[in-house]
């Protein structure tokens, strides 16, 4: 036969929430038989696993990071941009990020895949003709706020 005994159940309410957080201070769940207890547990690291894991389950669907982990972008100080060619004369561009071609022959209407670039710092970027130095637009000089997205377009 299985008896459970439970002893205060304590409950207060969360700070700037409208939320009870309730817990066993002991309860025991005993198999008695013939008289003497086959087995006992404490039931308060089961109430406190189960806080727990509600906790992580609740937090895995937000976009908060309540743990301090850190997403990769603030973790590596990182943004994105893409490049779109938004030329009106028919023109291919060659994008040159700080003095290294990351995107070739670029067509008109189409937007690269983004790169992943370093936040905080400046960077040159310039869109020159496919296959040519000469510039399409004029040279700019971003600088990101890490975990941001961003597309630059030229259209000469």
């Amino acid at each position: 036969m299985w008896a459970l005994r439970r002893r205060a159940l304590k409950c207060k309410l969360l700070p700037s929430s409208s939320s009870f957080l309730c817990f066993l201070v002991k309860f025991e769940i005993t198999l008695v038989e013939s008289r003497r207890i086959v087995m006992k547990r404490n039931g308060i690291f089961v109430v406190i696993g189960l806080l727990l894991m509600s906790v992580l389950i609740v937090s895995c669907g937000s976009d908060s990071d309540p743990l301090g982990i850190g997403s990769d972008c603030s973790v590596n100080n990182t943004a994105t941009v893409a490049f779109k060619n938004s030329s009106t004369t028919g023109k291919n561009y060659d994008i040159i990020w700080d003095g290294s071609k990351i995107v070739s022959n670029l067509t008109p209407g189409n937007t690269s895949a983004a790169s992943t670039v370093t936040a905080g710092v400046t960077h040159t970027v310039e869109f020159k003709v496919a296959g040519t130095s000469t510039l399409a637009c004029s040279t700019a000089y971003p600088n990101y706020v890490e975990c941001t997205n961003h597309t630059l377009s030229c259209s000469n």
